[in-house]
């Protein structure tokens, strides 16, 4: 048994064949007939019949034919790409009457090429997974038939500048960005008989062509020339060259590439439509007089486009929702009417790079990008438009580089507007969550009184005070505008809270600025492009999707700010000269990021004075001066020499100075009382485990004149002097912790001082009881004999 079974082991062990390997490289039929290499898996007998034998691989191009009359047949072989750009399965130039059959081409930038090429045959081909399938550069009297094109990336056919050939009986489906066939000035081709299947046709251009009997998603494809009053009766895509006064009406136009396409075609009527899930869902080229009304244009990645020279056109009363584009009016497209549609959870509501146009009575909600974005770019155009009466909400009007147009009374809820190098725009009597759009230009010396938003182009000496700046697109927006103030404002919930752009010498002090969100970068508390000399001061900047974000800005000042709980925290980029110091950076996700190095920015105002206060700095402060004895290292070109041991707190007094207070205890409340000249306050320790606390204050001898007697619980503490000159003294001490009162008095105080000193204490003292929660009398007697147990 044993021997039989080493027998049967030997015996499949040398029946056991390698596997033939694939060939690999690229192939070339010379204009001599032969085959280069020539072990390559091709064979001929006549120099005219070229017939694959195996399978070929290239991570070039697979067959590059440079012989004329020939024959190249795949007999159900394949050739095989690796998906690199610009590679071609089977390349043909300047080549005549070839015919290639019978052959699998697939992940290929480029399935079949023919360049400068005619009489040529394209018949029973598969191709899948290229980016275009069969590519026709300035090649004529060409047959393209019976070939399965199949999910390539780009187009199935593609001509361009071809003419005469024929295109026929071809399955085109699931071919993904533009689909089936496109003609870019193509003249005189026949396209019959093809079957679309998720795609279809799509002209530029190409006129004189004939296109019958070609179906798309079991639908005729209308394709009309040259033709006039007529009604479209039923179709699977629509398209109309030189075309007038025909009726497009109460069709299903769906998964194709252009649900409707207009080219030259003027007086037409598209109404009542259903138009979903196409690349393009109405498509307007040189066409004038039109009408767009009524339809359901959903889910297409473009709503409506109005391209090049397109005017007149009216687009009403449509329900355009879920595209990634809702309408577009691109360059040069002038005079149209945008009116009384209902444009919902597109990527852009409305996009106009044309000039002259009326975008009135729209409802715009939900868009995940701009409502209304009137674009000139670097281009002059998108000027005298004019955008009234609209309603947005969760929406904003972006005038991007445009001039000379009119914004009025529209309405914003939860948006607003936005500007990037505006120049003469009419902004007037819009409102933003029920009160006014304050839009300024070139205007000086004025206060704010009343905003939703505000926005200053070109201006000098504005004052933005007090103001409530919520739920809108970007709280306040700068451009070119200096020396002004924006302080003591609640700016929350915007995309943006506060935008400089090249504005200078502009004072932003005590404003809550909380939970606005701008991504990718994080950039929605205060943002700062190619600004500089401006300052940043007493501000809360908390819960942003970032808190400080400076672009091309330097020689700013940012200090006493709370900068706490951001996700990203202050981004510099490309920004140099700016000073930071005194503020205070609490549970951000990133601190401080750097985007280009070199680049080196001050961290902290010198010693004694101090840096910032940084909740991730592990170092000590051995010499007692509640500073850190070793530096906050940011990058090499940012450091902070001087990290605060504490939070930093400066509290106004009544007299006009300030006094400033670093610790690590919760600084519950502060007190100066002027006639008295005393300072009481109340602090507690930060964290359930803290045992010790200090505190640093820097104190104007205006406000109490050195020396101090300091008492924590009415025990007398001995203080540190670290500075002490003709205007302050900075002085420190520590205590054990638990719920402490602070009084800090002059040393040496006068009869009458003492007395109201006394005074003072004992109401401090009722105040605080009386904040106290009362205590039943029943639990009273409880506590006094729970005392007197204890004792």
């Amino acid at each position: 048994m044993l021997i039989l079974l080493t027998i049967s082991i030997v015996s499949l062990t040398f029946n056991i064949q390698p596997a033939k390997s694939e060939w690999t490289g690229t192939v070339y039929i010379r204009a001599d007939g032969s085959i280069d290499p020539p072990d390559a898996p091709i064979t001929t007998l006549d120099n005219v019949t070229y017939t694959l034998t195996d399978n070929i691989t290239s991570s070039e191009d697979g067959i590059v034919v440079e012989r004329d009359n020939i024959i190249l047949d795949g007999a159900g072989c394949s050739i095989m790409g690796t998906s690199e750009p610009l590679y071609k399965g089977i390349y043909l130039s300047n080549r005549v009457n070839v015919t290639i059959q019978n052959v699998n081409i697939r992940n290929f930038s480029l399935g079949i090429v023919l360049v400068y090429s005619s009489n040529n045959s394209i018949i029973g081909n598969n191709l899948t997974n290229n980016n275009d399938g069969i590519y026709l550069y300035y090649s004529s009297n060409n047959t393209v038939s019976g070939n399965n094109i199949t999910e390539n990336n780009w187009y199935g056919i593609e001509l361009f500048t071809s003419s005469n050939n024929s295109i026929t009986e071809n399955n085109l489906s699931a071919n993904h960005v533009y689909g089936g066939i496109q003609l870019s000035d193509s003249c005189n081709n026949s396209i019959v008989g093809n079957f679309f299947i998720n795609k279809g046709l799509y002209v530029e251009d190409s006129y004189w062509n004939v296109v019958e009997d070609n179906i798309v998603n079991g639908k005729p494809l209308v394709y009309l020339e040259g033709a006039s009053d007529m009604s479209v009766m039923e179709a699977g895509q629509v398209i109309l060259v030189s075309c007038n006064s025909i009726r497009v009406e109460n069709l299903s136009l769906s998964n194709t590439i252009v649900g409707v396409q207009l080219w030259n075609t003027n007086n037409t009527i598209i109404s009542g439509n259903n138009i979903t899930n196409n690349d393009r869902g109405v498509y307007l080229e040189y066409s004038y007089n039109n009408s767009i009304s009524g339809n359901n244009i959903a889910n297409n990645w473009y709503g409506i486009e109005i391209r090049h020279h397109s005017s007149n056109n009216v687009v009403s009363g449509n329900n355009i929702a879920n595209n990634w584009y809702g309408i577009e009016i691109d360059l040069h497209s002038s005079n149209n009417t945008i009116s009384r549609n209902n444009i919902t959870n597109n990527g852009d509501g409305i996009e106009c790079r044309g000039s002259f146009n009326v975008i009135s009575g729209n409802n715009l909600t939900a868009n995940r990008g701009t409502g209304i974005w009137l674009s000139g770019g670097i281009w002059p155009f998108g000027y005298s438009n004019v955008v009234f009466g609209n309603n947005l909400t969760g929406n904003s009007i972006l005038l991007d580089g445009v001039y000379d147009n009119e914004i009025i009374g529209n309405t914003f809820i939860n948006g607003g507007l936005r500007v990037s190098e505006p120049r003469r725009n009419l902004v007037e009597n819009n409102t933003v969550n029920g009160k006014p759009l304050v839009y300024l230009e070139r205007v000086e010396d004025y206060s704010v009184e009343d905003a939703g938003q505000v926005i200053l182009i070109n201006c000098t000496r504005i004052r933005v005070e007090n103001l409530n700046l919520s739920r809108t697109i970007v709280g306040v927006e700068l451009w070119n505008t200096n020396s002004t103030t924006i302080s003591g404002n609640n700016i929350t919930n915007n995309r943006y809270g506060i935008l400089l752009y090249y504005s200078s010498n502009n004072s932003i002090n005590r404003n809550n600025v909380t939970r606005n969100f701008m991504g990718p970068f994080p950039k929605g508390g205060i943002s700062f492009y190619f600004s500089s000399h401006n300052v940043i001061s007493g501000n809360n900047i908390a819960t942003n999707y970032g808190s400080i974000y400076l672009y091309r800005s330097s020689n700013n000042t940012i200090s006493e700010n709370n900068i706490a709980n951001n996700r990203g925290s202050v981004l510099l980029w490309n920004s140099y000269n700016n000073t930071f110091y005194h503020n205070n950076f609490i549970n951000n996700t990133h601190q401080v990021f750097i985007h280009t190095p070199g680049y080196t920015n001050f961290w902290n105002n010198g010693y004694p004075s101090g840096g910032n206060y940084w909740d991730n700095y592990t170092g000590t402060d051995a010499n007692g001066d509640g500073i850190g004895d070793l530096p906050h290292v940011i990058d090499e070109d940012n450091v902070d020499n001087y990290p605060l041991m504490g939070q930093f707190n400066s509290f106004n007094t009544s007299v006009g100075y300030s006094v400033d207070v670093i610790s690590n205890s919760t600084i519950e409340d502060f007190r100066y009382f002027e006639s008295n000249s005393t300072i009481i306050m109340h602090v507690s320790n930060m964290t359930a485990n803290q045992k010790a606390g200090f505190c640093r204050l820097t104190i104007p001898h205006e406000l109490v004149p050195p020396p101090y007697n300091i008492t924590i619980n009415n025990t007398p503490v001995e203080y540190n002097i670290i500075l002490e000159n003709e205007t302050v003294s900075i002085i420190y001490f520590t205590y054990k912790h638990s719920q402490l009162e602070i009084i800090i008095i002059p040393e040496h105080p006068t009869t009458m001082i003492l007395l109201m000193l006394s005074i003072t204490t004992a109401i401090v003292t009722i105040l605080k009881r009386k904040r106290e929660p009362q205590i039943p009398s029943s639990r009273k007697k409880r506590r006094r004999n729970n005392q007197a147990t204890n004792s």
